[in-house]
């Protein structure tokens, strides 16, 4: 599926306070180039959301606890999470080729890093 071998990689639910939640409803994420269907992804809708608000908030005193550290360390998880997959996801859905996105796939990971 789209060209990701990974099938894990592929979520169409909103992940909220660990959780993937399917809605009720849900629309087509379309490629913009050609109008073809990439995927059908949960609509949202105001429960999901103030459970989303919910989690954020409670993320957020959780994060606050951590120190200085501890946060780089998790940033740093991510960073390198997203330079290993980061290729891969937009290669297979933007339709462009590794060089094509490096310069702006390590300017936007390397501003996280920061």
């Amino acid at each position: 599926m789209y060209g990701i071998a990974d099938k894990q990689l592929i979520k169409n639910s909103s992940y909220i306070n660990g959780n993937w939640l399917k809605s009720d409803t849900s629309f087509i994420v379309t490629n913009p180039a050609n109008n073809s269907e990439i995927i059908k992804v949960s609509n949202a809708g105001v429960v999901e959301t103030q459970l989303a608000v919910k989690a954020a908030r409670n993320a957020l005193a959780m994060w606050s606890d951590k120190s200085a550290n501890e946060r780089a360390k998790l940033l740093r998880t991510w960073f390198n999470l997203m330079m290993s997959k980061d290729c891969l996801l937009q290669t297979s859905w933007l339709s462009y080729s590794c060089s094509d996105i490096d310069y702006e796939h390590n300017i936007s990971n390397l501003l996280l890093c920061w």
